[in-house]
């Protein structure tokens, strides 16, 4: 008898249990509409952020905010569905572009971000996806990599910010990329020091008249991590860097 009442006991904590996580998993999988304009404003307020310039859901779990500042810079922030409540993950107050890994292996969830001040005049952006040329010979045969330069021009004269997926080419390219990464490793062992070059995104910053532009006013503000977040740098090109 005692025993069959421990089954029961048993029995109900495993079905308690199941039903507790079964509840967590649709929370976290569910999220909460993110917070109004008022209430990010006051998460925000130690960065004096001034006006919010758009609230925009780049997929379930991930939201980004450009905004001005009261001191008159661009910047913005990116946000994530975690433990059960909306958290700031990132603050840069310059909007220099950045690619959002929002997952790290998975190419096609890369965001591009940006929101620039309109101080520096620019028309249009063209970013570049790029990778150097390599070959290399080893016990396992030889191996050649070509060039890759990509454009994707962006037009600023609507908007001056943007969270765009990155085109489809270029996440087909990133894909195979990371299929190549094993073999890559392997001819370094052999061939030579330096491997291959990794891909890089660059940009270039246009006026009205399609000449380059520094824009002084958009680049080498500070930045805060509020917790793991994959981001990827996206440097600044000029006319030597493209072919």
């Amino acid at each position: 008898m005692m025993r069959k009442k421990k089954i029961i006991v048993a029995s109900i904590i495993i079905v308690l249990a199941i039903l507790a996580a079964s509840y967590y998993w649709m929370l976290a999988n569910n999220p909460k509409p993110f917070p109004k304009t008022d209430a990010i404003l006051q998460e925000l307020h130690s960065y004096e952020v001034r006006e919010l310039l758009d609230i925009k859901q780049v997929d379930p779990k991930h939201v980004y905010v450009p905004f001005v500042s009261k001191g008159g810079d661009y910047g913005y922030s990116m946000w994530e569905w975690k433990q059960l409540r909306w958290s700031i993950q990132y603050l840069d107050t310059k909007g220099e572009p950045l690619v959002w890994k929002l997952r790290e292996t998975d190419p096609s969830s890369y965001m591009m971000i940006w929101n620039l001040n309109p101080k520096d005049r620019m028309s249009e952006i063209r970013y570049y996806l790029q990778r150097e040329r390599y070959y290399s010979e080893g016990d396992e045969g030889s191996m050649y990599q070509p060039r890759i330069q990509l454009e994707w021009k962006v037009d600023l004269r609507e908007h001056s910010y943007g969270a765009e997926p990155l085109p489809q080419q270029w996440v087909h390219i990133l894909e195979n990329e990371n299929n190549l990464v094993p073999r890559q490793k392997a001819f370094s062992l052999f061939s030579s020091i330096m491997g291959p070059s990794p891909i890089a995104y660059g940009w270039t910053p246009l006026n009205e008249n399609g000449e380059w532009i520094f824009p002084e006013y958009s680049v080498n503000g500070s930045s805060t991590s509020f917790s793991d977040i994959s981001l990827q740098m996206v440097r600044i090109l000029d006319e030597k860097d493209l072919e």
